[in-house]
């Protein structure tokens, strides 16, 4: 009896079954954006600075930065990303601009360019 079920629903990957999973996936929710598709907002800032001059944080959101690039950012300023013995690559674009302006107060801050 279970050879007339199998022929009464389509095969895997026939047309009927393509179409109703598209059909499906296009009606569920767009994913969120990934750290490096999101942009930073002032409360990912101040999360991840602290507390935080006004005046800094809004020249950071100036930059329009991802919430990646925001990330990489402080993980230089806090050390993070420090090896011994190597001195790191200077960060470029809107994370180097970012790190310029956390840094701007900081005397030991050799790391920024």
């Amino acid at each position: 009896m279970t050879a007339s079920r199998l022929q009464e629903d389509p095969a895997e990957g026939s047309r009927a079954i393509v179409e109703h999973e598209l059909a499906r996936q296009s009606a569920r929710e767009e994913p969120a954006p990934k750290n490096n598709e999101k942009r930073a907002t002032g409360a990912d800032v101040e999360h991840l600075l602290g507390e935080a001059e006004a005046d800094k944080i809004a020249r950071i959101l100036a930059l329009q930065p991802t919430l990646a690039e925001l990330e990489q950012a402080v993980m230089r300023y806090a050390g993070a990303d420090d090896v011994a013995g190597r001195k790191p690559r200077p960060l470029r674009g809107k994370a180097g601009q970012i790190l310029a302006i956390i840094a701007v107060d900081d005397e030991d801050a050799d790391f920024v360019h």
